[in-house]
Order: C-alpha cells, then structure tokens, then sequence
C-alpha cells in the first residue's frame, strides 16, 4: 500500500515500528525485572539523541528519497519517519518525550496520507494522535504522583 503511493520513508517506518516494539519488550520486561520499570522525563543527553535522530534522519531519508526513488513527497515524508523514528526510540526507553515526538509526526502524516489517497491510514493516525496526548497526560500524571512520594 505505501510502496503504490510512493511512501518510501514510511514504509521503512513500519518495519522499524516492528523492530523497536521487540527492543521495547525486551528492555520493559528486563526493567520490570530490576525493579526499574518506569516512565520518565528524558536526560539531556536522550533528548539531544532524540533530536539527531530526528535531524540526521530526516537529512539521510530526504536524500535517499530526493536522489534515489521517484517520491513525490521527499520533504513529508522524510520528516514523518524521522519524527517517527525518534519517538519510538524514546517510548522504547520509557521517556514521557516520546508522545510529543509522535504527534509531531503524526501532525504532519495526517494530511500528507489523505493527500496520498490513504483515508483509513490517516483516520487512524488520527486515533493515535489522540492516543499520544493521553498517553502523554497519563504518564505526566504517573511522574507526579512517583515526585509527590519522594517528597
């Protein structure tokens, strides 16, 4: 579906989705073991992590995509993976982060998969959408309370 619209970033998306929600399991399931099983704000360093992958992917996938396929929207969708692709990076560590990371690529892949003809994929971006903003608002929650008993 996404290689006939020419979705090229997007579906390597998908396999690295796969890929990084076997790495989340392992590591939430290794953490839940030690006892260090929870969410939290991202140190400096893994936010400056998230945003290379955001910068440099987007670089390397615009370029692959403007010189090497014939995408029609290079610029889209190089920001949406990369975006994407910070995100999961940092759901997989736990780091509340994450939601905003997806969202911004999900802002952008909502329009751009009703462009590409894609009314469902896009409808349920727009689920998850609104499941990153719960989710965001949830674990902002959880921070709290775990602050409020340290206190």
């Amino acid at each position: 579906l996404l290689l006939n619209v020419k979705l090229y970033a997007e579906m390597c998306l998908s396999i690295y989705y796969l890929i990084m929600s076997v790495y989340g399991w392992i590591i939430w399931k290794k953490r839940k073991v030690e006892g260090a099983n929870q969410v939290a704000w991202s140190t400096n360093n893994e936010l400056l992590i998230a945003v290379m992958i955001s910068v440099v992917g987007f670089f390397v996938f615009y370029f692959v995509l403007r010189n090497h396929t014939d995408s029609d929207v290079p610029l889209l969708d190089a920001f949406v993976s990369s975006t994407a692709w910070a995100g999961m990076w940092l759901l997989a560590k736990r780091k509340i982060e994450n939601w905003i990371f997806l969202n911004v690529s999900n802002i952008v892949a909502i329009p751009l998969l009703f462009h590409k003809k894609l009314p469902l994929m896009a409808c349920l971006t727009i689920f998850l959408f609104v499941v990153a903003i719960f989710g965001f608002i949830d674990w902002k929650k959880i921070i709290g309370k775990r602050s409020l008993r340290t206190i």
